[in-house]
């Protein structure tokens, strides 16, 4: 009985079809076909005035000195480490015993040992002197090569001190009011190498307040106080052209006049 019952109820299900639609498909594929690519947009070019321009310049110069800096003392720590491991490397000079007493029981032994010391002694002064005469050679070396770049940057500043239209005996001058007054050593090489340390030299000897600002500024302000000055130092500019003088155009038609003669005199 349960058997056929369930065979009725077999009967009455009814089979389920997928669902057709003819017309939801076809514009589901339709906007899957139109949906157009997304593509990245450019950022828009930001332009600036040249107020806004002036402070981004001053930012991107003290950047690039605080790095500079920041290169400077690491070589310089690098060095003050160098010297500590050589002085830690120093080996002490040998020592050589007196003359034994030849009575001794083992004066043949303590006379061999005091040879050993001799030619122990000998040996590290030889080594003392090659060492020596290396770090002289090194430093030599060392001396030539800062002797080069100081002349390289020495020219560069000549040459950019043309370029901005500075007279040469005025930049002398104002040079030596800048050396009377005293500026950091790490400050005058740097403006040595920049295109516009002529201009600093020329605005610092007019501005001796702004030397001061830069030997007391600290690591940390010392970049945005050097961006500072050379920003302003820019106003003194008077920048040479290479372009060439007009050439003077003849009047007229250009061709020399004829000697006419003596006044009065005719011509048939």
């Amino acid at each position: 009985m349960s058997e056929q019952k369930e065979v009725a109820n077999a009967d009455e299900v009814e089979e389920i079809q997928p669902l057709e639609d003819e017309g939801f498909n076809e514009n589901v594929s339709e906007d899957i076909q139109e949906e157009e690519p997304v593509t990245a947009t450019e950022p828009e070019k930001v332009e600036f005035n040249d107020a806004q321009q002036a402070e981004v310049n001053k930012i991107a110069a003290a950047k690039a000195f605080e790095a500079r800096e920041q290169k400077r003392r690491a070589d310089g720590l690098e060095q003050q480490l160098n010297d500590l491991q050589k002085e830690a490397n120093k080996q002490t000079r040998p020592e050589v015993a007196a003359v034994p007493d030849q009575y001794d029981d083992d004066y043949a032994a303590q006379l061999q040992a005091r040879d050993e010391q001799l030619i122990a002694q000998a040996r590290f002064d030889a080594n003392q002197n090659a060492a020596f005469q290396q770090q002289e050679q090194e430093a030599q070396r060392q001396q030539q090569e800062q002797m080069n770049e100081l002349n390289t940057k020495a020219e560069a500043y000549r040459v950019n001190a043309v370029k901005q239209g500075i007279d040469p005996l005025h930049l002398n001058e104002s040079a030596k009011i800048v050396g009377n007054f005293g500026l950091r050593q790490d400050v005058g090489m740097e403006m040595l190498s920049d295109d516009k340390g002529s201009l600093m030299t020329m605005y610092l000897a007019q501005n001796p307040q702004a030397i001061e600002a830069l030997n007391t500024a600290s690591n940390i302000t010392l970049g945005s106080v050097y961006a500072d000055i050379r920003e302003k130092s820019s106003a003194l500019s008077k920048k040479t052209t290479s372009t060439p003088d007009p050439v003077e155009t003849q009047r007229g038609s250009g061709v020399p006049a004829k000697d006419r003669g003596p006044v009065g005199a005719t011509y048939t």
